[in-house]
């Protein structure tokens, strides 16, 4: 008989503590989604598009990636190699006056630049070394309002299908995905 109320005792312990343990993690998760929320929404309140809008390119590696989005638009960093120290930027710009990307050197600037019409409306960029600039390789395609531009640093003609591909192969994020990219390690908004 003691048996019996010592297990039926044990047997309440263990219900209780599933249940708090669940309700618990339950809990957790609806904080961290709502986290998640404000986070993101702080993060792209900047941003000239809204979130549904904003494309990265289709072979947009896993890790080693960051990115930002601020009212110039929106940024990506990714390797060109996995592992390897050289990487890919990639932006959705405005497009200013000139009809070109935002914030890039103008193709009117012959003595900084080489362009060259690559078809499928893309633009390949060659940046020279000057006292003011590095040089770059870079691509940029008008479309829909907005330029998406890609570029490496240094002289590197073997990358430009790489980087038309960037500009033109794109696939939508989801928030998740979106949020991973721009959220720096311990962000914490006003109110999280």
């Amino acid at each position: 008989m003691r048996e019996r109320k010592w297990l039926g005792i044990l047997a309440v312990g263990v219900v209780v503590l599933v249940l708090g343990g669940g309700g618990y993690a339950l809990v957790r998760h609806e904080y961290r989604a709502d986290k998640d929320r404000r986070d993101l929404a702080d993060l792209t309140r900047g941003s000239p598009w809204p979130r549904a809008e904003l494309r990265v390119p289709a072979e947009l590696p896993r890790g080693g990636r960051s990115g930002h989005v601020d009212g110039g638009g929106f940024e990506v960093s990714y390797p060109v190699d996995r592992g390897g120290p050289a990487s890919i930027s990639y932006a959705i710009r405005r497009v200013d006056e000139r009809g070109g990307p935002e914030w890039e050197v103008s193709c009117g600037a012959v003595n900084i630049v080489t362009c060259t019409d690559a078809g499928d409306g893309s633009t390949v960029l060659a940046e020279r070394d000057t006292g003011n600039s590095r040089a770059r390789t870079g691509v940029y395609r008008i479309a829909d309002g907005r330029a998406y531009v890609a570029w490496v640093e240094g002289t590197r003609p073997e990358l430009v299908d790489r980087l038309r591909r960037a500009v033109t192969q794109l696939r939508p994020l989801t928030d998740t995905e979106l949020l991973d990219l721009i959220r720096p390690d311990g962000y914490r908004t006003d109110w999280s």
